[in-house]
């Protein structure tokens, strides 16, 4: 056979009369390459510790700093701020930080007529303009 008279037929004919020892060697290949990766010491890796200290200082000193207290007022704020539609608009129109972007959200879904579900634990819709 002639270098020149090769074609894919004869090479898939070569591979087929020579097809155990090509497993094999695949396996063979494929188990080394394994056993290399797994023997190899971990490249990346991570630890880190977290360690939660209750502040020495007296929670009535802390002022309005505390986060609950924050968010607390922060809901107050746009509860009496926005009570109805129209104030929610306004405050829309403005701007303004009492206005969440769940809430924004929310009402775009609403006023536009496509379904709206609040799968998380905010308050997107938890007043009367909604």
């Amino acid at each position: 056979m002639k270098h020149d008279d090769q074609s894919f037929g004869t090479f898939l004919h070569v591979l087929r009369r020579h097809a155990r020892v090509a497993l094999l060697a695949a396996f063979a290949v494929l188990f080394v390459m394994t056993c290399v990766v797994f023997a190899m010491p971990a490249i990346y890796e991570s630890s880190a510790s977290l360690q939660i200290v209750q502040p020495e200082v007296a929670p009535d000193t802390l002022g309005a700093t505390t986060s609950r207290e924050y968010v607390e007022q922060r809901l107050q704020r746009a509860r009496q701020r926005v009570l109805t539609l129209a104030n929610f608009e306004k405050g829309l129109r403005e701007s303004s930080d009492d206005i969440a972007p769940s809430a924004i959200y929310a009402y775009a879904c609403l006023r536009s007529g496509v379904p709206y579900a609040n799968g998380a634990p905010n308050l997107s819709v938890d007043f009367p303009a909604m």
